[in-house]
């Protein structure tokens, strides 16, 4: 799962397939780093792990089980994706401080690893280049998987 996530384009070389990786010191320290700031994350079946406008103070990485992601509207709750190992929650909301806008909810038994908001906020300081291009990768990531829920949940309202 981090070899997908963490997999990253090495700019620092003209060559267009060269890609950083152990060997180059900065990206061992800062992979290290992340290491080091992970915590065991488990959430029994049908947990709610996040509500909407929860203020976000971890990144997930789910290594197995799967969850659901959604909307509430008129205390009715709308799930419309299901998503589970190698998938990340909280990333996009930890970069730019937002607050949750979707409900997430555990489908089975999940598990994987956190990094504390705090831990987060620490990586982008120590590692901006490293942490500059996981931000884009999630800025991505979050308007092609999630951005359409919002449109969905608008309509409902209106």
């Amino acid at each position: 799962m981090f070899r997908r996530v963490f997999t990253m384009k090495n700019l620092r070389t003209m060559n267009i397939n060269c890609f950083h990786n152990f060997d180059d010191q900065d990206y061992a320290e800062f992979m290290l780093s992340i290491f080091n700031k992970l915590n065991p994350y488990l959430m029994r079946k049908d947990f709610y792990m996040q509500y909407e406008l929860d203020d976000v103070n971890r990144v997930v990485f789910f290594m197995n089980g799967m969850y659901k992601i959604g909307y509430e509207v008129n205390k009715i709750e709308y799930y419309k994706l299901r998503q589970g190992k190698g998938t990340i929650m909280g990333a996009y909301e930890c970069f730019f401080n937002k607050r949750s806008v979707l409900l997430y909810r555990s489908y089975e038994e999940v598990t994987g690893m956190f990094i504390t908001k705090p831990m987060w906020k620490e990586l982008e300081r120590e590692f901006p280049y490293f942490m500059g291009h996981f931000k884009r990768f999630m800025v991505h990531d979050y308007l092609m998987k999630y951005s359409h829920l919002s449109k969905e949940k608008d309509k409902l309202i209106a």
